[in-house]
């Protein structure tokens, strides 16, 4: 199984989107710089605000893109706080990629 996951960090005020098969290990990758140059090492802090389920890693990727490819904010707000908003966003990934998210 893999995950697209959203982080925030409240500090900086700014998400990231990534994806993994370790959600555990790659939060602490994330907070103490274990990759030095990426875009999170500069700051700790980051929280997870969502995971999303799937079955394969070509399939986290397409859904990875497809939200950074968003580039809005408030998009990434909307899928962490909004229940609604989330469940319109399963819907169309069902559509238009024929990908079925597990949670």
């Amino acid at each position: 199984m893999h995950i697209v996951y959203i982080l925030y960090n409240p500090i900086i005020d700014k998400y990231y989107i990534g994806e993994t098969e370790n959600i555990e290990r790659r939060i602490m990758e994330h907070n103490t710089g274990f990759f030095e140059k990426s875009y999170t090492a500069f700051n700790s802090g980051w929280e997870l605000k969502r995971t999303i389920k799937l079955n394969d890693r070509t399939n986290a990727r397409k859904i990875e893109s497809y939200i950074k490819n968003m580039k809005s904010k408030k998009y990434q707000f909307n899928l962490i706080s909004d229940e609604a908003f989330y469940k319109k966003f399963i819907n169309i990934v069902h559509e238009k990629f024929d990908i079925i998210i597990i949670d």
